[in-house]
């Protein structure tokens, strides 16, 4: 986008939600991703013209290095 958006990661928990990251490449990474790391995920995009949101799915079902996801 133009501006640039400030995008935030967080993993949704039941009815909470834990920030992970706010970055402006709307890159999420996990290093050593676990079993535990499984869930759903929201990236939140905004600049001074609007706000996106979308959601993924991470289900980690063997050792990985890293979940790289654009948002």
């Amino acid at each position: 986008g133009n501006p640039k958006p400030v995008s935030t990661w967080s993993k949704l928990e039941g009815k909470s939600e834990k920030i992970l990251s706010a970055t402006t490449d709307g890159k999420l990474i996990l290093l050593n991703a676990a079993g535990s790391d499984s869930g759903v995920y929201k990236c939140s995009a905004s600049n001074i013209l609007g706000r996106r949101q979308a959601l993924v799915r991470l289900a980690v079902n063997g050792k990985f290095r890293y979940f790289n996801r654009l948002c």
